[in-house]
Parts: C-alpha cells; structure tokens; sequence
C-alpha cells in the first residue's frame, strides 16, 4: 500500500504514523532529484541510502573519520576483486571493528533521515512490506528518538507548533499501552517523564505548557511528539465529561506525584481547587478524586506496596470535603488561612514558626494554582521566619529552579533541605533533576544513591537512575 502525504504537518506524519502502527516498509522521501529511502520494521530505522554519491555510507564513513580515504580505495579493489561487499571485506580485514561500524551505519542513517525530513520539497510515501536487506548495513533506531530530535527545531516557528497540536483547550490524556516507550525515550529526554505525569486529563494543553519546568515551546514540541507517536491523545471536556477521569488507567508515576502533590498542602490543594471555588466545583472535584483514587481500587494489584499512603491520602480528600462543603466551617478555615497574606501589623501575636507555615501553606496553594510569582514571595518569608524546617527549602528550591537565573541558589536551598531532612524524596528527585539541568551528572547520580538508601528500590529514584545510564 502506497500513501502520499502533503499535508502542513507531512514531514512530521511521515514518520508519526509508522511510529505509531509499529509498521514494516520503505519510506521514500523525494526532493525534486534527491531521492533517500529509509527501510523500517515494526517503526524502527533498519536501514537509510541515498541516490547523492555524497550522502552514501562509504562517503560518510570517510568524512567522518571512520576511515581513510586510502582504506576506502583499497577495499573498492580488494571486494570486487574477492566478490564480497566492501563493507564487509573492511571488517574481516580488520580495518574497522564491528562495533565502531555499527556505531557508523546508525549514525549515518540518523543522519541521513533528519536531512530528508528537512527538504525543500518535500514528498514522500510509504509502501508496507517487509524489505530485503540481504547483504546491505543494517542497524536498529527508534524513530521516535529521530523524530524528537527533529521536532526541537522544526517547525522554526513556536506559533506554527501550537497551531499543528491544534485546541490549546483539549485535555492531553496518556496512552497507557505506551508507557513503556516513554520510558525509553524519558532515558534521553527527561522533558518527556514531566510531561508524561501531568496528562491525566486534569490540564489543558495550554495549562500543561505553563506547567512544565523546561518551559512553553519545549513543552509543545514534546508534547507535539507524544501525540504524534501516539502515546498522548487529546480530548475534548465534553468528551472528558462524558468519559470520566476513572476511565483513564491509573499509572504509577501519576499515583506517586498524587500522592506527593498532597503532603503538606492545604484543603484547597489537596481537591485541587482555587480558594474561590463554589460549592459544585467543590462537590465535582472530590466526586472526581474518589472515584479515581479511592483504596477500594488498590486492595489488590500492582500498587499494593502503595495502598497505607493513598488511604491517608483518601482520608485528606475526605477532611478537605467534610470543611470546604459546609459554608461556617470554609469560612473559619479561609480566615485562617488568610493571616498568611496579612501585613505584620494586622497579624495577630502568633509565634513564628507559626506564622511561617502559615506562609508555606498559603505558598504551595499558589504554586498549585500556577501563581508561580506570589507564590514565591510567601515561601521566602516562610524561610525567613523559621529557616530550619526542611520541606520550607525544598518547596522554595523546587519552585524556582524554573528560573534558569536562580538554579544555583535552588541547588543551594534543596541542598539545605535534605540537610537538615534526608528522608524527604521530592528533595533528592528534585535535586538530581537540577544537576542534570546544570550539567552536574556525576553529583546527580550521588544524590539519587543516597536517596535510595532511605527509599530502598523507589521506582522513581531507580528510574532517574537508569535514564543516567546507573543499573
């Protein structure tokens, strides 16, 4: 079966839809005389040529430096002379070693790929079948890692991403069959992991992109990604509504940053709300959170392990309900946390420390609310009312690592926090997660180790550790 595309998003789609149906087949890709094909099966890259002299492997492995020009020309003697491949003479000949020739094909198929889907004028098709590669190079590439690649580039234009993703109102929604190759593409591109926790149906694409640390027009491209491989879908609020958030499988990761969100939040965060919310939105949020998360669900399965934090997390659920429902005791309970926003004079004699939690709590509902600024303000007051409380620094390192600017003075503050407590995990994820960021490999992969000796085979500090290259 032939398929030509044309379509604005065509160098994208050629490469989406084989990734997505996992296909076998050639894929051509044709600029005006220049004409590279591409061997694939079941979505992986087996082989790429070129009808350019310049652009073939030999040419490639010359200009590179995987082998002289001299060695070149003698292997095309040799070959013809012995009947065999050059490609192979060279190596039984021991003039390139298979793992260095590996190495070569892959990354002048990569290559090779990401000049095509950047052509002029661009055309392809697709024809499935299985091709025969009986003594041609071959090697073994995901394309969704190409297709990342290209995506970080192109379209040039950030509006032009947006555009292609379509309604910035839809609802990003994991594909739960994908897990797995996610994962494998988050050992690359730690973007992915974030983006991959947050599509629960919960944010919109446009909140999602506000969301993500690495900023709005990477978070779009990955995001672009994902939907293109078909890992993330993006639905509708009817048709969120209409399917139910419980309807979306339950991952791990999501379960875990659930259950995280809610350590030492206030009633408002915990039912993921606004302090203005009414009381349908009230009632619909924990209406949402109980038949998602409910420990009914997890008395048996794969998140048993997990079942003594989401019965405490359920019973939060239940006490932020059983107050922000009933209009007396919201009102109490808005009145005290408010004391945190008051000027000094207005506050009543209350201790510090008292004060200063007052001040975090009122932050991490900012921080919950995307008011990253204000939020901001408030736990740096919380800090300088009572600087020895662990979780006051890692909120406030976490917070504004988000700031390329003040990643070192959020090092510094996540630091302190697992100084002063080495058993809070947000404080060594977001840690490592910063060196990475800083160019700090070797003091992130340090970090998780310590991390697991409190947390013994977190799949979360395991997971960072096997993305750094760790087993």
């Amino acid at each position: 079966m032939s398929q030509r595309t044309a379509a604005q998003d065509a160098r994208e789609q050629a490469l989406g839809e084989p990734i997505r149906e996992s296909s076998s087949g050639i894929l051509t890709i044709v600029d005006d005389k220049v004409r590279r094909l591409f061997c694939l099966r079941k979505g992986r890259l087996v082989h790429a040529a070129s009808n350019v002299i310049e652009e073939q492997l030999e040419e490639f492995l010359v200009r590179e430096g995987y082998l002289t020009a001299a060695d070149q020309e003698r292997s095309k003697l040799e070959s013809t002379r012995e009947n065999m491949p050059a490609l192979r003479w060279l190596q039984e000949q021991g003039v390139i070693g298979v793992s260095k020739l590996d190495a070569a094909i892959g990354a002048h198929a990569t290559g090779l790929l990401l000049v095509a889907l950047d052509s002029k004028n661009f055309e392809s098709t697709f024809e499935q079948g299985t091709p025969n590669l009986k003594g041609k190079p071959v090697t073994d590439l995901a394309i969704r890692d190409i297709l990342f690649e290209f995506l970080k580039k192109h379209p040039k234009s950030s509006h032009a991403v947006r555009v292609r993703l379509g309604n910035l109102g839809m609802h990003p929604v994991r594909v739960v069959k994908k897990e797995s190759e996610v994962e494998d593409l988050a050992r690359t591109h730690p973007i992915v992991d974030e983006i991959w926790k947050l599509c629960d149906g919960d944010l919109t694409v446009a909140q999602l992109a506000a969301t993500v640390s690495a900023g709005e027009d990477a978070t779009m491209r990955a995001l672009y990604a994902l939907v293109l491989i078909g890992a993330v879908e993006a639905i509708s609020e009817k048709a969120r509504l209409a399917r139910g958030v419980g309807d979306v499988p339950v991952t791990r990761s999501e379960l875990l940053m659930r259950l995280d969100r809610a350590i030492d939040t206030d009633h408002y965060g915990v039912l993921d709300l606004i302090s203005e919310a009414n009381e349908e939105q009230i009632l619909s949020s924990y209406y949402l959170l109980a038949r998602r998360y409910h420990p009914d669900r997890f008395r048996s399965g794969e998140f048993l392990d997990l079942l003594p934090r989401i019965e405490t997390f359920f019973a939060q659920v239940t006490e932020a309900y059983t107050i922000l429902a009933d209009p007396t005791s919201r009102k109490t309970y808005d009145e005290d946390l408010a004391l945190a926003g008051q000027s000094d004079d207005d506050k009543p004699e209350y201790d510090a420390s008292y004060l200063a939690r007052q001040n975090y709590l009122r932050g991490r509902a900012l921080v919950k609310r995307k008011q990253f600024r204000q939020a901001v303000t408030f736990l740096e007051n919380a800090i300088r009312l009572h600087e020895n409380v662990p979780a006051y620094h890692i909120e406030f390192g976490s917070l504004i690592v988000r700031n390329p600017a003040r990643r070192k003075e959020a090092e510094e503050h996540l630091r302190r926090g697992l100084e002063l407590d080495p058993t809070i995990l947000d404080g060594h994820t977001a840690l490592a997660d910063l060196l990475v960021k800083r160019d700090k490999t070797q003091n992130a992969v340090q970090v998780l180790k310590e991390g697991l000796n409190w947390f013994p085979d977190h799949p979360e500090l395991k997971s960072r550790l096997t993305r750094l290259g760790v087993r």
